[in-house]
């Protein structure tokens, strides 16, 4: 077998586990105006873990915000640029400090703004096996559906305004991937059938 030091290494940081700015939150709550002060709150589980105050100046926003060392406020200035859009109008982005990348969502290190580049961040959808792949998928559809996610409720009627075909690809999916998810299920447990028995 394996000696010291072997096995499975730890994999990146997941992006959901740091407090971020999201320039699109900030732009649907038409806090982009010059000279607009906001504040985002960071929850983890419902439980506070702290806010940053977001100032909004000529072609850049302002966050300040308590970093980790309970002593040390920190102070960031960080740069705004715009794209055209196709059919008028422009979109905002923010210039990552670190790597000058343009970017919709900046996170929140013990001492500075940077990009997921620049943290070396990956998603949770990444490293996720078979299993949790399925249930995840199965919960969406079933919110959109109006259910909850526990799977020994029956998937709801259909929700009033939604289109009977769409309800109908919708239900289909969750039906599918709740069949694939039991087959797995099924499978695994029959796995540790054998094992016990030989």
């Amino acid at each position: 077998m394996g000696g010291y030091g072997s096995g499975r290494r730890p994999g990146k940081k997941k992006q959901d586990i740091l407090p971020y700015v999201d320039l699109r939150l900030l732009r649907r709550k038409g806090a982009l105006a010059d000279g607009c002060v906001s504040v985002l709150q960071w929850f983890r589980k419902s439980r506070y873990i702290g806010e940053v105050q977001v100032t909004v100046a000529e072609d850049q926003i302002i966050l300040e915000y308590q970093a980790q060392i309970p002593t040390q406020h920190i102070t960031q200035s960080v740069n705004l640029t715009y794209t055209p859009c196709y059919f008028g109008g422009v979109r905002p982005w923010m210039l990552c400090p670190g790597c000058h990348r343009r970017v919709l969502i900046l996170y929140a290190g013990s001492t500075c703004f940077r990009c997921r580049h620049c943290f070396k961040l990956t998603y949770s959808s990444r490293n996720e096996g078979e299993f949790d792949l399925l249930l995840r998928r199965i919960w969406k559809v079933r919110r959109k559906l109006g259910t909850t996610a526990n799977l020994t409720v029956p998937i709801a009627p259909r929700p009033k305004g939604m289109h009977h075909t769409t309800y109908d690809q919708l239900w289909w999916k969750a039906i599918t991937n709740q069949q694939k998810l039991f087959k797995l299920m099924e499978e695994n447990i029959q796995k540790i059938h054998n094992r016990i028995i030989s």
